[in-house]
């Protein structure tokens, strides 16, 4: 059985051969502004989540490395930025299974 891609490329119907479906141009207008706009909000809410993730994971680093504390497990997800932290501070890593006093 054929997928609806292969069909529709098959068929040699307007689509290019790897297009299933209207593409955004082919969109009416009113359409086409209403997905530019959700792609617009969603792209707003991503990059500001991203920013709040990413100042908060910083924020605790820093204050791990002002009171010379351990860092909790979630933060150190083998990035280079976090081991560059943690070198550069002097903090210690936690590892699942350390017991937090």
């Amino acid at each position: 059985m054929l997928s609806s891609c292969a069909g529709a490329a098959q068929k040699q119907t307007k689509y290019k051969v790897r297009e299933c479906g209207p593409q955004p141009d082919q969109y009416h207008p009113a359409e086409r502004a209403l997905l530019k706009k959700r792609e617009a909000i969603f792209e707003q809410r991503f990059r500001a989540r991203s920013r709040c993730e990413g100042r908060r994971q910083r924020m605790v680093i820093a204050d791990a490395a002002m009171r010379e504390r351990e860092l909790p497990a979630a933060i150190c997800n083998n990035e280079e930025r976090t081991e560059r932290y943690l070198l550069e501070s002097g903090a210690k890593r936690l590892w699942p299974g350390d017991i937090l006093v």
